[in-house]
């Protein structure tokens, strides 16, 4: 004991500069200890310089603070971080339960979730019956902004560009009718928020705006199953027809290009986009093989000459990947999508502090279904993570995965799965008592598609999947890019949901089964259900803080 209680004397007479560049060493937990074990290094707290470094040490571990992600940090340090670590300390437990269960939105006439704005109470729907897209403010049930994109989404993908804009593009097309999309719109979000943690969120100055609407050639058998964006302002859409296209359009040039590869329909079933960077990466899947290519930036339309508005080329893809492992017994295997993850760069100085997304690594969502004759069936979703750092000049960048993790049971494929902003979080639902000792042929593959830099999106699995044999779980994935490691958590969920009195809820949890769409708001700790009724849609959600 004098000999602990002598070294706690030697730090008390150390400067504050030298204390202050210790703490800069340690995680973020041992510096609370730390703090806690005399009064005289208690009074670190009331210094700011000491809330600033836990800050940067949580960026530094690629842990997103719980505030929106372009934050000017300068006040509420102490706050920001006892909530921050309030947040990990409860999702991460094995089985994490919620404070609790709020009803956002009740029944409304039918509506799908467009996106949340991760780290605010803004969330976006589109209605299926008069097509506007809105954004709600969730603390109030308020609708701020509204406007017309379409009635029916088909694939998305959102960009959070600067503080207090927020992009999304949209594949749609005009009815619910429709399967393939007749035009592509870019929503733009602009809104201002307080990031006081003392008081209620509160929002001002909130517009949607159509940032670019142009036409999608719907003619059969053209589909346009993915898009991606980056903050370059290069817009890409996948287009499956004879052979795979890829177009692409300079939303502050107009320039449009019209990418022709050597793919064809008969060997690919879905396309995925993603940007690493400049570069735009390229996932492929078939019930055959999957494949992952890139498409260098010197083939996308960044600068071209101003009197050319469109131009056509053929695109020989660069691959990164011969095919993405899957195994050889599979029964049904659908890509799930990717999204970024990785450590976060960090600008400005102690009165300014921003949080940059990093980029260079993704993960893609495998679905197998095992048959073993004697040891009877089993059936699992494997999520498979992938680090991609630049090439060199006229290399190859050697791709293997290097984490994958089993899910137990296969994700509902009405559902798709979502990925949180960092790319450190997935949500699934999964039918964990799935029979699927059944003919092969009832196995089959539908999309859905939903990709981009923030969400991961499902489809595959039973085409049954709503009957009485179903058990219907939510699974949260956590991954750290710096271990390469994982770990899978089951949230406790609640007998029902709150406003709800649909007659198809006869049993305790049975709610789970009438689950549209799900998304992780890693910064708040909210997991946001939108659940269908008789009546419409229902948004709830699973607040862990």
């Amino acid at each position: 004991m004098n000999t602990i209680s002598q070294q706690l004397k030697g730090l008390e007479v150390l400067p504050l500069d030298v204390l202050l560049e210790l703490i800069t060493f340690l995680p973020v937990f041992d510096a609370f200890s730390l703090v806690s074990t005399s009064q005289k290094l208690h009074t670190l707290r009331s210094n700011r310089s000491f809330w600033h470094i836990l800050i940067q040490t949580l960026r530094r571990f690629s842990v997103p603070l719980a505030c929106p992600l372009h934050a000017d940090l300068t006040q509420n340090l102490e706050i920001l971080t006892l909530r921050t670590l309030q947040r990990q300390q409860t999702i991460l437990l094995p089985s994490p339960s919620p404070v609790r269960v709020k009803n956002y939105l009740g029944y409304l006439r039918a509506i799908e979730s467009i996106s949340i704005i991760s780290g605010t109470h803004l969330y976006l729907t589109c209605d299926l019956k008069d097509g506007m897209a809105r954004c709600w403010d969730l603390t109030n049930g308020n609708a701020l902004a509204e406007i017309y994109v379409g009635r029916n989404i088909l694939a998305k993908s959102t960009l959070s560009t600067e503080k207090g804009k927020f992009l999304i593009c949209l594949l749609v097309a005009e009815t619910t009718r429709e399967f393939v999309a007749t035009s592509v719109v870019v929503l733009c979000l602009d809104y201002l928020t307080s990031i006081d943690n003392s008081v209620p969120d509160s929002y001002s100055n909130v517009h949607l705006s159509i940032l670019h609407r142009s036409a999608l050639d719907a003619t059969y058998p053209a589909m346009y199953p993915s898009c991606a964006m980056n903050e370059q302002g290069l817009l890409v859409i996948s287009k499956m027809a004879t052979f795979i296209h890829l177009i692409a359009i300079n939303l502050n040039t107009g320039v449009k290009a019209i990418l022709e590869t050597d793919l064809t329909e008969m060997e690919v079933d879905s396309v995925d986009l993603s940007f690493r960077g400049q570069d735009l990466i390229i996932t492929t899947s078939s019930t055959r093989s999957s494949g992952m290519y890139t498409c260098s930036r010197d083939n996308l339309p960044y600068s071209s000459d101003p009197n050319v508005t469109t131009y056509r080329q053929h695109l020989n893809l660069l691959p990164l990947s011969v095919n993405i492992p899957f195994s050889p017994t599979v029964l049904s295997y659908e890509r799930c999508g990717f999204y970024p993850s990785g450590s976060r760069t960090s600008n400005g100085s102690i009165g300014t502090i921003t949080e940059m997304p990093s980029k260079n690594s993704f993960a893609t969502t495998t679905h197998y279904a095992i048959t073993y004759e004697k040891q009877g069936a089993e059936h699992y979703t494997e999520c498979c993570f992938w680090h991609l750092d630049a090439p060199h000049a006229g290399e190859v960048t050697p791709t293997e995965p290097v984490h994958q993790c089993r899910l137990p049971g296969l994700q509902f494929f009405e559902v798709p799965c979502a990925g949180s902003e960092s790319g450190a979080w997935g949500a699934f639902v999964c039918d964990v008592d799935l029979d699927i000792d059944a003919n092969v042929d009832d196995f089959g593959h539908d999309f859905e598609v939903d990709v981009d830099v923030s969400s991961i999106a499902a489809t595959s699995a039973v085409r049954n999947m709503e009957t009485d044999d179903s058990k219907a779980e939510i699974f949260l994935v956590h991954y750290d890019v710096f271990t390469r490691t994982s770990s899978v958590h089951r949230p406790l969920l609640p007998e029902s949901l709150p406003g709800s009195c649909d007659w198809r809820e006869m049993s305790s949890r049975s709610w789970v089964n009438n689950i549209k769409s799900i998304e992780f708001d890693e910064r708040l700790g909210i997991l946001y259900l939108m659940v269908d009724g008789l009546e419409g849609g229902m948004l709830c959600g699973l607040e862990f803080i």
